[in-house]
């Protein structure tokens, strides 16, 4: 009686452990995520970097919303103003994103039974560091509502791979096609979360063909179930609001793009997955490809290990495997086949934080036997550590490039004020008109020097060169004139003989009108 007693006491104590380790485990995440987020994005949290559309929604705005297929950013703004939630302010929207993100790292931990405190960190690092989170500070006017929509789609994947109630699977197919309604590319993000759930929860739990079909299948449906909420509403919010959908990334044409171009996009997705560098927005800066490579080695390692792990134990078993680990490419670069191939950008490819989350599955795997295995382990460990550290650089460099490159924009036409305002018969009544200002050719002035890192939209783009620049001049030098549009002035035979600024006489008065000729 006694004996038993100790037992179930310590039986009790060891359980108590296991959940306070655990406890431990998902502090140790959220806590990371916040540390790795103020190292990685600490510039941009306490500075304001505002250029192309962040000028435009610096106030009030939030983006391109129902015109773009994105009818929940819509109701999101409407919030947004009925509360009162003006301006873009990076620290206060910033930690928001950094705490949303950390709460999702928490909810990946869990679900993918990641107990690996180093790899708990270190993906937490990658998670937050990616160039997705990075480019979303430059739109940090939007960036929580995306981070929302990110956080929506794992959390009703969640519910949907957890879950069996027929209800949870209704939330969770609303909550999937709903983020849809804050931006497209979260597809990728939810379908890659339920892909690689099926893995861990096939490779664990044995199915015989019949049921292993009816269990995808009913995962299948989920998914078209999702996108058909999302195309419903999207069709239903048009016509209340008599809008019509933007040709951009084709948005307009989705129900018009043949199978081939489809099947092409899907050949791409997969080619992108092992030479992510042939791309224009690769998000691998610098070396970091070759520890991508290495990591892909070892995923596909680990993974045939499991594999043939199951082919001992029943070749089916191992069939439905190597089945589901072969889309594992195409919905982590689900964004190539929902856009034009080579159309696609860092701030669309964040389902990619998937390839990393299954690693991390795969490595801290305690029932994988293979030789070496602690060495690879200690491998892997170092890959994501060094991946996550050089995404953390790679933040603070292109922070960097947004600082000067801001700070000489403003600079430039603080000069071009003043030259404005000092041209012969000027008058502070008069418009102003801008000629060609889009081809710039000032030879001493350049906006940025070659900083060695891999930029992407916005950070990549000119400022003064560009087509947001004079919105630029009133937002951070306070010039705000009359400006008229040029068609009716650069045909003029005056204007044609005037040189380009800041050459003398490129700008002048003519009819009662400043013009700049650039």
């Amino acid at each position: 009686m006694n004996k038993l007693s100790i037992n179930y006491l310590i039986s009790d104590k060891k359980i108590i452990l296991t959940i306070k380790n655990i406890e431990i485990i998902y502090k140790i995440t959220f806590i990371s995520t916040f540390i790795w987020g103020i190292f990685a994005h600490g510039v941009a949290l306490f500075n304001k970097y505002s250029f192309y559309d962040d000028i435009g929604n610096i106030y009030d705005g939030i983006g391109s919303t129902i015109s773009s297929g994105r009818w929940l950013l819509a109701f999101f703004h409407f919030l947004k103003l009925r509360f009162n939630f003006y301006y873009s302010i990076p620290a206060f929207y910033g930690f928001l994103v950094i705490f949303l993100i950390a709460v999702i790292n928490v909810l990946l931990v869990y679900s993918f039974s990641i107990k690996n405190a180093y790899f708990c960190v270190f993906l937490s690092g990658l998670t937050i560091c990616f160039p997705t989170v990075c480019s979303m500070f430059f739109y940090i006017f939007t960036a929580f509502y995306y981070v929302i929509g990110i956080f929506m789609s794992i959390f009703g994947a969640w519910l949907l791979c957890r879950n069996k109630h027929w209800y949870t699977r209704v939330i969770a197919v609303i909550l999937m096609g709903s983020s849809l309604g804050i931006y497209q590319a979260n597809a990728g993000i939810y379908i890659s979360f339920i892909l690689l759930y099926m893995i861990k929860d096939t490779y664990e739990n044995q199915r015989d063909m019949k049921s292993f079909c009816k269990y995808t299948l009913q995962y299948i449906f989920c998914i078209i179930c999702s996108l058909l909420f999302y195309f419903t509403v999207n069709k239903v919010v048009l016509n209340i609001t008599n809008t019509t959908l933007t040709e951009y990334k084709g948005i307009a044409n989705v129900d018009n793009i043949p199978l081939t171009d489809y099947l092409y996009r899907i050949a791409y997705a997969y080619k992108l997955f092992i030479f992510p560098n042939y791309h224009t927005e690769s998000i691998y800066p610098n070396k970091s490809i070759f520890i991508y490579w290495l990591i892909l080695c070892i995923t596909v390692i680990l993974t045939l290990v499991l594999i043939i792990k199951k082919w001992k134990e029943n070749k089916l078993y191992a069939i439905e495997l190597l089945l589901l680990t072969s889309f594992v490419p195409l919905v982590i670069n689900f964004a190539y086949v929902i856009t034009e191939a080579g159309d696609v950008y860092a701030l669309m490819q964040y389902s990619h934080i998937f390839l990393y989350v299954y690693f991390s599955w795969l490595v801290t795997r305690n029932d994988i036997d293979i030789d070496g295995k602690y060495v690879i382990r200690t491998v892997a460990t170092i890959c994501i550590f060094l991946l996550a550290f050089i995404y953390c650089r790679n933040d603070n460099t292109r922070y960097l490039n947004a600082e000067l490159k801001q700070q000489r924009a403003i600079s430039y036409i603080t000069t071009l004020v003043a030259n404005i305002k000092a041209t012969e018969n000027y008058k502070d009544e008069y418009p102003v008109t801008f000629v060609n200002s889009e081809n710039m050719h000032d030879l001493s002035f350049h906006e940025r020097d070659d900083i060695n890192c891999i930029t992407y939209i916005p950070d990549s783009w000119n400022i003064v060169s560009g087509t947001s620049w004079i919105e630029f001049a009133k937002v951070w030098t306070g010039y705000n004139p009359v400006v008229l549009e040029e068609n009716k002035f650069k045909d003029l035979p005056e204007v044609k003989n005037m040189p380009y600024y800041p050459d003398d006489g490129s700008i002048k008065v003519i009819d009662k009108t400043v013009v700049v000729k650039f």
